[in-house]
């Protein structure tokens, strides 16, 4: 294999075999497409094999969904990137329909101080749903009113995973998704943030609703908003509330009640 000594060379090498315009200089946005599949996965350039006047031999490193070298005729790269683009161009295009209702428990209300002790979060695709519910194992003793709400004692969390375990999954689940909950920028958002924080990872960047708004909007003159307020309104049945997993489901039925969707 040949390497490009720097930017430059690769550059001036991408140029003259068209893979990129006299005027760019973003090396990426390159794609390939395995044997009889229509989704491409990214790669990137990092070398040749050989090279002619109208052609060459360039050596892809693709990292999805095993990392491995392939090398590919100059012709074939620039068609699947001119696919790839296509394909991205109408992905995004496509409204994401997917949307994921979470909830939290914690061992307070302070989330500079207090710890999560449950996730939840269902994620809603078109007909179908996907669960995610962890425990976790805090580093102090939960109180006894958290207890007390939520029905979760320090027995259950004593041989479950912490904060470090979890989290990256529960990440991974949401993705980029729009997320649902009730007080969810007032409480679920600054506690997820703030271990993010801790934990070395970026802050949640989704799009968020929050159907405490909603319901202050769409039903004026209830004696409170909280959950089982909204729920006792529209008939909602609240068995197991204030267990992550039974809340995301009754704010999920709330949310259905509140925008009609």
């Amino acid at each position: 294999m040949k390497n490009f000594n720097n930017d430059t060379e690769k550059i001036e090498f991408l140029r003259k075999y068209k893979l990129l315009s006299e005027t760019s200089t973003d090396v990426s946005g390159f794609y390939y497409f395995y044997p009889e599949s229509d989704t491409p996965v990214s790669c990137e350039i990092i070398g040749y094999e050989d090279k002619f006047e109208t052609w060459a031999g360039i050596i892809i490193q693709i990292m999805q969904p095993t990392e491995q070298q392939i090398t590919i005729h100059s012709d074939y790269l620039l068609d699947m990137k001119k696919r790839g683009r296509a394909y991205q161009k109408t992905k995004n295009t496509d409204p994401d329909t997917t949307y994921i209702v979470l909830d939290l428990e914690t061992t307070g209300l302070n989330y500079k101080q207090d710890e999560i002790i449950e996730f939840a979060a269902i994620k809603y695709r078109n007909q179908e749903s996907e669960t995610f519910h962890e425990l976790v194992k805090p580093t102090v003793a939960i109180p006894e009113n958290i207890t007390n709400l939520t029905g979760i004692t320090n027995e259950m969390v004593q041989d479950v995973s912490s904060i470090d375990v979890v989290l990256p999954k529960f990440l991974e689940f949401i993705g980029s998704h729009k997320l649902i909950g009730h007080n969810i920028k007032s409480f679920d958002i600054l506690f997820l943030n703030n271990a993010c924080r801790t934990l070395g990872f970026s802050g949640i960047q989704n799009e968020l609703v929050d159907t405490l708004p909603l319901a202050r909007k769409k039903l004026p003159g209830l004696a409170n908003y909280q959950m089982g307020t909204i729920c006792k309104h529209y008939n909602i049945d609240t068995s197991g509330a204030h267990r992550a997993l039974e809340d995301c489901r009754m704010c999920h039925a709330c949310y259905q009640y509140l925008t009609g969707k």
